[in-house]
């Protein structure tokens, strides 16, 4: 079947029109730009994905070129698919690339109905007004000095400044510049210095856990149904990080909770703080993570919240460094499987991302079953992720 030239541009008309019609925000003016927007997500997410886990084959894993002019427009899809004999392994690719943009869609939309940008920004506002030290935005530099374990490259205790040391102690040097808090505010006797910044969870981390929690369910004997709205909650919020303390669950980190959650209720009084300090279970995060988290909805009408999580200095630094011991097993198939029980985030990312491989990138396409062991080829990555930590001296909070 020959699709012609006119039945191609009604195709992308009345899908123009599906499109502003099922998103909402968008209008039948700004459909096309917001599908290719979403296929820029799709393309981003599998270029960004296959360098998270894959860094050594990149260029052989990461997205057809084809796939792009393939995706320009609905009706090319239609036309090259129907019009033209298609490769096994690029017709798997942009039945991939629809599935990704239509969940890039729906993470768009979310974000466009529930505006989570301009909740995060008013609480900003806020505590810059009513509990911070003035004037508006003023910041201190601040430096912290962290004794580390080589084993595990853990830190053990921080310290003020680098003569709080003894002789032989690894040490290692972070800065940042810092808010603070009057101690009239705290009802202490001494100003606190925090860390305060926006976190903002990038689109290719929130669709890695769109797939994940179905695709698990799935294999459960569950629903395999992508619902983004209940799944995909934490993707933005404000981060706290209490300068001095090791644990977060220390006085000075309780303290700098209960004062945020002063202002914010002086400001917002139907305010409600969910508790959210669960880890979880299924082998991409340390058990022993620590901090102090709350989902926070600003009013009665809010279904979406936004996320506070509020860290001790030592927790906190452990979450970005600490690769833990080196766990290894092997499988009936004789494949290794490499876990670290450190809570360093970038190792976590990359078992978040390991755990759907076999949807993004599955034994059933043959192109993916036959030159490439995938599972070896993460498991090295895991592990050069690790040195790196190690090797990085010199680090700064990020």
């Amino acid at each position: 079947t020959t699709l012609g030239q006119r039945l191609l541009d009604r195709i992308d008309k009345y899908s123009g029109e599906a499109i502003a019609k099922n998103y909402e925000g968008v209008n039948k003016y700004q459909a096309d730009d917001f599908y290719k927007r979403r296929m820029l997500d799709a393309n981003n997410f599998v270029n960004e994905y296959t360098k998270l886990l894959f860094p050594s084959v990149e260029d052989i894993v990461r997205l057809n070129n084809d796939v792009r002019l393939i995706s320009s427009k609905r009706s090319t899809i239609l036309g090259i698919l129907l019009n033209n004999p298609i490769d096994k392994h690029l017709f798997f690719e942009v039945q991939r690339h629809l599935v990704l943009s239509n969940i890039a869609a729906e993470l768009s939309e979310r974000s466009r109905t529930f505006n989570l940008n301009e909740q995060v920004n008013e609480v900003q506002k806020e505590l810059s007004t009513n509990l911070f030290k003035p004037p508006f935005g003023h910041t201190e530099y601040a430096e912290t000095y962290a004794k580390i374990d080589p084993s595990t490259n853990s830190v053990i205790s921080v310290y003020e400044a680098q003569t709080e040391s003894k002789p032989g102690d690894i040490i290692r040097h972070f800065q940042k510049r810092m808010r603070i808090i009057p101690q009239e505010i705290l009802g202490g006797n001494k100003d606190q210095s925090v860390l305060c910044e926006v976190r903002t969870k990038p689109r290719t981390s929130e669709i890695i856990k769109a797939l994940k929690k179905p695709y698990e369910s799935y294999l459960s004997g569950g629903s395999d149904f992508i619902d983004v709205r209940k799944d995909v909650r934490d993707t933005m919020g404000l981060m706290f990080v209490v300068k001095g303390t090791m644990d977060s669950f220390e006085e000075p980190v309780n303290n700098t909770v209960s004062a945020v959650r002063k202002v914010i209720l002086n400001k917002w009084p139907k305010a409600k703080f969910e508790v959210k300090n669960h880890t979880r279970d299924d082998g991409t995060q340390s058990k022993d993570q620590k901090y102090q988290r709350y989902d926070v909805f600003l009013d009665e009408v809010v279904t979406l919240p936004f996320e506070m999580i509020f860290y001790g200095e030592g927790d906190f630094l452990n979450s970005e460094i600490s690769i833990g011991e080196k766990k290894e097993t092997v499988d009936s198939n004789g494949r290794r499987n490499v876990l670290f029980t450190g809570r360093a985030h970038d190792l976590y990312k990359i078992k978040q991302a390991q755990k759907i491989v076999p949807l993004v990138m599955p034994s059933s396409v043959p192109f993916y079953n036959g030159i490439l062991n995938l599972k070896e080829l993460a498991n090295k990555t895991l592990e050069d992720t690790a040195e790196k930590l190690k090797l990085n001296k010199q680090t700064h909070f990020s």
